[in-house]
C-alpha cells in the first residue's frame, strides 16, 4: 500500500513579508463507492450482496443510534467513532451556552488493525510523470508542516 503525494507551493498570507513555503500534500485517489465495497465484501465472504448490504445498513443504523445518544461506538480492531462538537470560545463563562456550538462532527480513532496499516503505509511521490520513488526518512533539521494528520488518531482528531 502507498500514499501518493505531491509538493505544493503555499504563500503564508498571515505574515507581512508573505513568504512562499513548500509542503507535502496527499494526491487525491479514486474513491471506492458504497456499492463497489458491498459487492467486494459479499464476494470475499461468499454471501449474496443483499445480505451484505443488510448487515452494513444495520451496522450503520445502530452506529447512528448510539452516537445520537452521545455514546462512542467501538468496533474493536477497526476503531472508535465518537460524536463531538466544535465551539466558539468566549471570555467569560456566562457567555458560553449551546449557541456557541459551530459544528457537530464525528471523530474517528483507529483501532489496532488500522494503526498497523498506517504504520506500514509507504509514502511515495510522483515526479511529473516519472516513475514512483520511495521517499527517505526526513533529516533531523527538517521542520514538519503540521499537516501530518496522524497524531492522536489517524485523522488527528479531525472530523470525517
Amino acid at each position: 500500500m502507498a500514499l501518493i503525494y505531491e509538493v505544493k507551493k503555499t504563500t503564508l498570507n498571515f505574515k507581512k513579508e508573505k513568504p512562499v513555503v513548500y509542503k507535502v500534500a496527499a494526491v487525491r485517489q479514486q474513491t471506492v463507492g458504497y456499492d463497489a465495497l458491498v459487492k467486494e465484501v459479499a464476494s470475499s465472504c461468499g454471501v449474496h450482496r443483499t445480505q451484505t448490504k443488510a448487515v452494513v445498513e444495520g451496522l450503520l443504523d445502530r452506529l447512528v443510534h448510539y452516537m445520537d445518544l452521545g455514546m462512542p461506538v467501538r468496533l474493536e480492531e477497526f476503531g472508535t467513532f465518537k460524536p463531538a462538537i466544535q465551539t466558539k470560545v468566549k471570555k467569560t463563562a456566562e457567555e458560553v451556552d449551546a449557541s456557541n456550538v459551530v459544528r457537530r462532527v464525528v471523530r474517528f480513532y483507529p483501532g489496532k488493525r488500522m494503526k498497523e496499516m498506517l504504520e506500514e503505509l509507504s509514502i511515495l511521490t510522483l515526479d511529473s510523470g516519472a516513475e514512483e520513488k520511495k521517499e527517505e526518512e526526513p533529516d533531523a533539521g527538517d521542520e514538519p508542516s503540521g499537516d501530518e494528520g496522524t497524531g492522536g488518531g489517524a485523522t488527528g482528531g479531525n472530523p470525517l
